[in-house]
């Protein structure tokens, strides 16, 4: 068979070779035998192409070794010129060489060509074969240059054939093998030079970037975007409570005229509260000055509530100097303790004003007219703030009432206690001003009178009545807490030995404490107290009736120590 003659034996549509990995960048370009061109493209995968290994010129030889070794000379493996082929050239190439002869083409990624095995014994041959042994005998040589010679169409014969169906077929192979390199070189350089660019793989590191790495991003942008939030609330009160917008001039000039009044500064107040009083009193000409310097002066919150008296048309600076110096304080300074009787408080605001104690007690009877809101006992009796007072030298009485409930009434605001249910923690404050000393024993005497009134616990559901000697002395006007069986016995409204509940009205004027424990007791099933030291205060609460008897029993022999120590 000639060599035009042969038919190309089954290709695969693919090379087999594998492709080494790449680290990143352009991926190399996988040449299809079918797109070459002298494929069909209409053939099937896997049918034989007669066009896909054609038969092999010189030329063709000559420029396949030239790739060869242009492929060795890339990867190192050679650094001698390739002999040129001459035309006409007895001298084969590599590719018309059986498998067993031919050098072993390194493939990149892949391991060495293993060694070739040795060449068989020469066999005894007979006279007709001695001729031809000789001169076709292969003659060694290097593995990779087989002698030319060794695979001469005489001594193959009938071999020719199928070695060369084997060579193209192995040809078809190595020519896809050595095109596929060659485009991983040239890819190869082409990474290199990406390589060398300054943002090479920049954009494989991004990809494989964790989301936290815009985490430090993040807190930097709600960092500005809370200084920016809180910059804008400031401006919008500033905005809102100074109004920076009005003019500087709005507002008058020195010490003030020779027109005095009394300003009252009640405790608790702000600058723009102040503020708002002076203008009230046509002391300063606006608010928004006096605002300003009230808020950059270290010195203006040493200003004492109480009553001043000052200038009408004064300048910011001149009204707040004036609140500063103590010369400018007027009035008289009254201090009521917690827990005080109203009769009590009367007397102690009348030696020091002067007001007559019979206007206090003119007052009391229309209190309502004053704001104090109406209630059972009808009086103004645990409606009255303690606490300091500067009251004015011209103040009457019904101007003092009105300055303690509006005082009560701000606190009673500030817990949150409705005014349908002021009477009553009123009242259960005030009693537990007079039953407990200890401040920590507030709660729980507000909690066993509202548990005795619901019969909790031991009560077993029924209300018992509170038998409170605080409330038979407030009548008998005793300042003792202690009472007599005669007093336990008289009718009052107030007598909690002879009526059920609360009394009729508070028996005292509570202060913050007993108002907070009035408002929101501890949890407890206790329904009975004793005070089983007198001189300390210390009081023993009981769930069982059993328990508080052994509680006064401790209180009885106290006592009796006590006398006998004189």
């Amino acid at each position: 068979m000639s060599e035009d003659d042969r038919e190309a034996p089954d290709q695969p549509s693919g090379s087999r070779h594998v492709r080494r990995p790449r680290p990143h960048g352009r991926r190399a370009r996988r040449i299809d035998p079918a797109a070459e061109p002298g494929a069909d493209p209409a053939a099937e995968p896997g049918a034989p192409s007669a066009g896909a290994v054609p038969a092999r010129s010189d030329e063709q030889r000559r420029a396949l070794e030239e790739a060869r070794h242009a492929l060795r000379v890339r990867r190192g493996e050679d650094t001698a010129p390739a002999a040129p082929a001459e035309a006409g050239s007895s001298t084969p190439a590599d590719t018309d060489l059986p498998r067993t002869h031919r050098a072993a083409v390194p493939q990149s990624g892949s391991e060495p060509a293993p060694e070739p095995p040795p060449a068989p014994q020469p066999q005894e041959l007979g006279p007709a074969d001695a001729h031809e042994s000789a001169d076709h005998r292969p003659e060694p040589e290097a593995e990779t240059e087989p002698h030319p010679e060794s695979f001469h169409p005489a001594v193959h014969g009938a071999r020719t054939d199928v070695v060369d169906e084997v060579d193209d077929h192995d040809d078809h192979e190595r020519v896809d093998a050595i095109r596929e390199d060659d485009e991983e070189v040239v890819d190869d350089e082409r990474d290199d030079e990406d390589d060398a660019h300054p943002f090479a793989g920049f954009e494989h590191e991004q990809k494989r970037r964790s989301p936290l790495h815009i985490l430090p991003i993040l807190l930097v942008l709600v960092v500005v975007l809370a200084v920016g939030a809180g910059a804008v609330y400031g401006y919008s009160w500033l905005r809102g409570n100074v109004n920076v917008d009005q003019a500087q001039d709005d507002d008058y000039t020195g010490t003030g005229s020779d027109e005095e009044v009394v300003i009252e500064i009640a405790e608790g107040d702000t600058g723009s509260d102040i503020a708002s009083t002076l203008v009230d009193k046509g002391v300063i000409k606006s608010a928004p000055p006096f605002v300003r310097l009230f808020g950059t002066s270290q010195e203006a919150s040493k200003i004492q509530p109480g009553s001043y008296r000052v200038n009408t048309k004064m300048s910011s600076a001149s009204a707040l100097e004036a609140l500063l110096d103590p010369s400018s304080q007027t009035g008289l300074r009254v201090t009521i303790p917690e827990g005080m009787r109203m009769k009590d408080i009367f007397e102690r605001i009348s030696k020091t004003t002067g007001i007559p104690e019979k206007d206090f007690e003119k007052a009391a009877k229309n209190y309502t007219d004053y704001g104090i809101p109406k209630n059972r006992a009808n009086s103004p009796e645990g409606y009255l703030w303690p606490g300091r007072y500067d009251i004015p030298e011209d103040a009457s009485a019904g101007d003092v009432l009105t300055m303690m409930w509006e005082r009560m009434e701000t606190e009673l605001d500030d817990l949150g206690v409705a005014p349908e249910d002021r009477e009553k923690v009123l009242t259960l404050a005030s009693i537990a001003e007079k039953e407990a000393r200890d401040p920590d024993d507030y709660g729980r005497v507000v909690r066993t009178l509202e548990n005795r009134l619901d019969g909790a616990g031991d009560a077993h559901g029924k209300p018992m009545k509170l038998q409170l000697d605080s409330t038979v002395a407030y009548f008998s006007g005793s300042d003792s807490i202690s009472t007599t069986p005669k007093q336990r016995e008289t009718d009052s409204p107030y007598n909690t030995y002879l009526h059920e509940g609360l009394p009729v009205g508070p028996i005292s004027n509570p202060g913050k404490a007993t108002l907070e424990a009035a408002a929101d007791p501890p949890q407890g099933e206790w329904l009975y107290w004793v005070t089983v030291d007198t001189s300390t205060g210390e009081t023993k609460f009981a769930d069982t009736y059993a328990e508080h008897e052994k509680n006064v029993a401790e209180w009885k022999k106290r006592a009796a120590t006590k006398d006998a120590d004189g």
